[in-house]
């Protein structure tokens, strides 16, 4: 009964951190204008990270009498663990970029699809401070909340209904139909990471190299003109690139 109730307390959690993150988003964009917002961006995300998810997280944890240490699984991992996870992270990647070029692919052939990019770093200090602020806090503040609470709350139904619960919610939060079945991919292996591993420093490391590429690919494509709306061609060789990484993802998780 303990279970089922901690399962239904974390649900609540889930719903009051959509809320606040909606609240946060609306007073941010009807009281500042858009030349602030863009100056602020890191800052946003920061405080975003820190105390939209983070912040009711630790309230969520103190309130429960759950001990981090135990509940959490925060336990060293084995370096041959940690390389096959960076390369898995690395391999999967590709696959989720495929996934969400699928969604936008027919969304286009609808209408215009705007996307909302981050901004390309202009400068290696600025390049670093979106390795701390966009790869390294949700790396944190993300898992300890998905893969943390969520999943190891579920996990008193099945490995399985964690894995998928915790995943869907990661999807859900990034707010963004062009941005679900990839963060739901990556999702469901972070927590399976987890599982595989028993610690949570297992799903921050896939995190982190996952958010690390896209920064790095942004920085270094910089200079690189719009390509445009994806064309059938561009999506086709998407999926075949995806494939080949599917297959490779699959070897590795055969020896991880």
């Amino acid at each position: 009964m303990e279970k089922k109730m901690l399962i239904k307390r974390t649900n609540y959690l889930v719903l009051s951190v959509v809320l606040l993150y909606i609240a946060s988003q609306l007073v941010i964009h009807f009281s500042l204008d858009y030349e602030l917002i863009k100056k602020n961006f890191y800052l946003i995300i920061a405080f975003t990270q820190l105390f939209i998810i983070l912040l009711p997280a630790l309230v969520f944890t103190h309130r429960e009498n759950l001990k981090p240490v135990d509940f959490f699984k925060v336990k060293s991992i084995s370096v041959p663990e940690t390389l096959l996870i960076v390369l898995m992270a690395f391999t999967s990647s590709f696959i989720a970029s495929a996934l969400n070029s699928i969604v936008i692919y027919l969304m286009e052939r609808i209408g215009p699809v705007g996307m909302d990019t981050i901004p390309a770093a202009k400068s290696p200090r600025e390049f670093w401070l979106q390795v701390f602020v966009i790869a390294m806090l949700p790396a944190i503040c993300e898992e300890f909340f998905f893969r943390g609470i969520i999943f190891n709350s579920y996990k008193s139904l099945s490995i399985k209904k964690s894995i998928v619960v915790s995943a869907f919610y990661f999807a859900l939060i990034h707010f963004d139909i062009r941005n679900f079945l990839g963060p739901l991919f990556l999702g469901i292996l972070i927590a399976w990471y987890c599982y595989r591993t028993g610690s949570i420093i297992a799903g921050s490391i896939a995190h982190f190299t996952n958010n690390f590429i896209s920064v790095y690919i942004n920085y270094k494509s910089k200079n690189i003109p719009d390509p445009g709306p994806i064309t059938y061609e561009v999506l086709i060789s998407f999926i075949v690139f995806a494939a080949f990484a599917g297959a490779f993802l699959f070897i590795i998780i055969k020896v991880f």
